[in-house]
């Protein structure tokens, strides 16, 4: 339906938009399978968006996490009673949204926000005020961000609201509290930054998400480079430590980049390897320009 309205904005058809399209680059949602299909893409001009494959180790962990939680039992693990729970998210997702809203920058006009108090509560007590950017972080990369950004002030978290605030004072600042003593919730963000420093962060240096990485090139085979190298350091890593979120991680990674030719062999590549290295890297482009493009349609 959206690229007939875009070939009737172009005036031209279907055909001949497809026509002069090399590539076409995916996420990671079964949907775009079915699109391709009714489109009939061939094999060899589908890719796949590389930063959403930081998404797709960000559904692994957390789905290690639920999982985890479901086996010791989610009451043993923390207080429930105390937080906003949701059988659908993992201690550690609850935990990060309640922080979002309590001392981010984006909620701080709202009543419930303390993110103008803490702020200036650090910097009286003698805390780095000025290198706490709040609980807020872009799509790609956001999770890790924030897991980092809680370890980095636990200690004047606690502080705070052992010396300014009253827990009991609603249901966030209750939950708020309960997420930043709890060991569990902890323990997922440390694991948590662990596999960023292993795996996401890496990986958004290689794609440029966010300004990281610097000037450098970034290509299709430079892509294929790291993949290569770092699926084999996270099966060494798995099988020395046992680890149930590394073998979660290479099962999702795998999955997604299966779907691809590029990624196999090279005697199995139908691609046409030059013109390749000259696609973009992600859809994050063109998931803008849908968005005003779906705009456009919902204003006409």
């Amino acid at each position: 339906m959206k690229l007939k309205c875009l070939a009737i904005l172009a005036e031209t058809n279907v055909e001949d938009i497809k026509s002069q399209i090399d590539f076409w680059i995916s996420d990671r949602a079964a949907d775009c399978t079915a699109l391709f299909h009714n489109l009939q893409i061939a094999n060899d001009k589908i890719l796949k968006c590389c930063a959403h494959l930081i998404l797709c180790i960000d559904y692994a962990v957390d789905k290690t996490f639920k999982e985890t939680e479901l086996k010791m039992g989610f009451d043993k693990l923390i207080q429930a009673n105390k937080i906003l729970r949701s059988n659908s998210s993992s201690v550690h997702s609850l935990g990060l949204v309640a922080l979002a809203k309590l001392v981010s920058p984006s909620h701080s006009s709202h009543s419930v926000s303390m993110y103008n108090e803490f702020k200036e509560w650090m910097s009286v007590n003698g805390y780095d005020s000025a290198s706490f950017t709040g609980f807020d972080s872009n799509r790609f990369g956001r999770i890790v961000g924030l897991a980092r950004e809680f370890l980095k002030n636990r200690d004047a978290l606690m502080a705070f609201f052992d010396a300014v605030v009253d827990e009991n004072s609603n249901k966030l600042v209750l939950a708020v509290h309960t997420f930043i003593s709890n060991p569990w919730f902890i323990c997922c963000n440390e694991v948590y930054s662990l596999i960023g420093e292993i795996l996401i962060y890496p990986l958004m240096d290689l794609l440029g998400i966010d300004g990281r990485g610097g000037d450098r090139k970034r290509n299709w085979e430079n892509v294929k480079e790291f993949v290569d190298a770092k699926l084999p350091e996270l099966e060494k890593l798995r099988n020395n430590f046992a680890n149930t979120i590394l073998e979660e991680v290479l099962i999702a990674l795998r999955r997604q980049l299966s779907s691809m030719d590029y990624f196999g062999s090279s005697t199995e590549c139908s691609l046409d390897i030059d013109k390749i290295q000259r696609a973009p890297l992600t859809n994050l482009g063109c998931e803008s320009e849908f968005a005003k493009l779906n705009n456009r349609i919902k204003i006409a």
